[in-house]
């Protein structure tokens, strides 16, 4: 099999794995009833996505409103933070 082949092989693997966990995620939002949004305060990155995960998981529920709580992960790293107490 050539390398290109392989690439293809794999990407294809990549995207069906993918595919999976997503809908494997929209089922346990489906029957979620309440919801607990974890964010790394070293990462910004994680906090911002949050909106994202709960906007996605309104409109799996087809919902204005679910339960939800937000929780910072790794707040023992004050060093790293890069959620300011306020912000997050």
């Amino acid at each position: 099999m050539s390398t290109g082949a392989n690439h293809l092989s794999t990407s294809s693997s990549l995207l069906s794995y993918s595919l999976a966990i997503s809908a494997m995620r929209e089922t346990y939002m489906l029957n979620g009833e309440g919801f607990l949004l974890v964010y790394s305060m070293a990462s910004r990155e994680s906090f911002q996505e949050l909106a994202d995960f709960y906007r996605q998981i309104l409109r799996v529920k087809d919902s204005d409103w679910v339960p939800a709580i937000v929780v910072a992960n790794k707040c023992d790293l004050e060093y790293e933070r890069q959620v300011s107490t306020n912000g997050g």
